[in-house]
C-alpha cells in the first residue's frame, strides 16, 4: 500500500474523514507496508465489528502484500498474515505463555483488528522505541537474560506443539523457507551460500529440517521463527526496560534449540555489524543461561535426545551465518571487508561438518 492507499483503507474501515487522523510510515521492513495511525480525536462511533479500538488513539497497521515490499518482483505468501494473527491470539489467550512474558517483563502488541480480505492487520501501538538492535552498545545482561527466559516460556508452554497448534502445520517455516530462498535469487551470490545451504538440507524447511535424522512430535514446540533483535523493542529508558517482541509472521512448529541458536547467532551478526563484536559473548551467554535456568528446570528439559537438540542448534547457527552472507553481499555500504565475510563462511562449513568451534554455541549445544 502507497500513502494514498492506506488513508483510503482507514477512512473506509473506519468512516472517518481524512482530516481526523493522521498515517506515518514506519522505516525498517521490508516484507511489508507498516504505518503508525494516530486518531485526532476520540471516536463517538466506532464500528462494531473492531470493539479492541475503545480507547485507542495511536495504532500501528501492517499490509501484508503477495511480494516483499521491497522488491515487488519477489513473489511471498500472504498466509503470514493470518499466522501473526494467529500467533497474536494466541499469546492473548493462553495464560501460561502471558504469565511466563509478564513475569519477565515482556509484552506482545495486543491484536485489535484483522481484516483478512485486504491482508492488514491493526496492533497496539507501543510508540517510537528502541530496538536491541540499535541499543546494543549500551544493552545490558539483565535485559539479553530476560529475554532467554521469556523465550523459554513460550517453548515450554506450548511442548508438545500438536496439543496446541492454532496454525495451519509448517505455514509460518515454510513461508520463512520461501522468503529466504527468494532473498538468496534476488541477491548476488559470489559465495555459494545457495550450495551450502542446500548441503545443509534445510533449503525447504529451514526450521526443522536437519542433515541427520528424524524429530519427533513431542520435541516440537511454537516459536516466532524469525526473530532479530530489532523484532525486540525496549519499552522505556531505564536500565532494566520492559521488552515488546513484535514480528509474528512466521510463528509456527520448530525445534526449542533452532529457535535459541538462531536468537543467539543473529545476535553476533548484528554486534559483528557494529564492530562491537568484543561485546558479543556477555549479552549472549547471559542470554542462554536465562534459556537454560528455565528450560532445564522443566519436564521437558530431560525429554529432548541431546543428539537432536545439538545437531539443530548447530544446523540453525550455520544458516543465520549463510544467510547474513547473502545480505552483507547486497547491502549497499556493507561493512563486512572480504576476510570476515571468508572467516564466516568458514564457520558454517565447519558446522556442516560439525565442528562446534563457538564457545557460546557450545553452551546452547550442552542445554539438551
Amino acid at each position: 500500500m502507497d500513502f494514498q492507499d492506506w488513508k483510503r483503507h482507514v477512512s473506509s474501515t473506519l468512516s472517518l474523514a481524512s482530516d481526523l487522523f493522521t498515517v506515518v510510515r514506519l522505516e525498517g521492513g521490508y516484507l511489508n507496508s507498516t504505518i503508525r495511525l494516530e486518531l485526532l480525536r476520540d471516536l463517538p462511533d466506532f464500528p462494531e465489528s473492531i470493539p479492541h479500538l475503545a480507547g485507542q488513539r495511536s495504532l500501528v497497521l501492517k499490509h501484508y502484500p503477495g511480494y516483499m515490499y521491497a522488491w515487488p518482483e519477489a513473489q511471498l505468501s500472504t498466509a503470514r498474515a493470518a499466522i501473526e494473527a494467529k500467533a497474536l491470539r494466541m499469546m492473548r489467550d493462553n495464560a501460561l505463555i502471558r504469565e511466563a512474558f509478564q513475569e519477565q517483563g515482556v509484552s506482545v502488541p495486543s491484536l485489535v483488528h484483522f481484516d483478512e480480505s485486504n491482508n492488514v492487520l491493526w496492533m497496539e501501538d507501543f510508540g517510537p522505541r528502541s530496538t536491541m538492535e540499535s541499543g546494543l552498545e549500551k544493552l545490558s545482561t539483565d535485559v539479553s537474560s530476560r529475554l532467554g527466559k521469556a523465550l523459554a516460556g513460550l517453548h515450554i508452554a506450548t511442548m508438545p506443539m500438536n496439543k496446541h497448534l492454532t496454525v495451519e502445520p509448517m505455514a509460518g517455516p515454510l513461508a520463512l523457507a520461501e522468503h529466504e530462498a527468494r532473498m538468496r535469487n534476488i541477491l548476488k551470490d559470489e559465495l555459494d551460500v545457495d550450495g551450502l545451504m542446500e548441503s545443509l538440507c534445510m533449503k525447504h524447511s529451514p526450521i526443522i529440517g536437519l542433515p541427520h535424522g528424524d524429530v519427533r512430535d513431542d520435541e516440537l514446540c511454537l516459536g516466532l521463527g524469525d526473530i532479530w533483535p530489532s523484532s525486540v523493542l525496549l519499552l522505556d529508558d531505564s536500565s532494566s526496560p520492559r521488552l515488546g517482541i513484535i514480528d509474528w509472521e512466521f510463528f509456527g512448529p520448530l525445534h526449542p534449540a533452532s529457535e535459541l541458536a538462531t536468537v543467539t547467532a543473529r545476535l553476533y551478526i548484528s554486534y559483528l555489524g557494529q564492530g562491537l563484536q568484543e561485546a558479543f559473548e556477555d549479552i549472549a551467554r547471559a542470554f542462554v543461561c536465562g534459556y537454560m535456568e528455565i528450560f532445564q528446570e522443566s519436564k521437558h528439559g530431560s525429554l529432548v535426545s541431546r543428539v537432536s537438540w545439538s545437531d539443530r542448534a548447530a544446523a540453525a547457527w550455520a544458516r543465520v551465518l549463510l544467510n547474513a552472507l547473502v545480505r552483507a553481499q547486497g547491502e549497499d555500504g556493507n561493512r563486512w571487508n572480504a576476510q570476515m565475510m571468508g572467516n564466516i563462511r568458514s564457520q558454517a562449513v565447519r558446522l556442516l561438518r560439525r565442528q562446534v568451534d563457538d564457545p557460546i554455541l557450545r553452551l546452547v549445544c550442552a542445554i539438551g
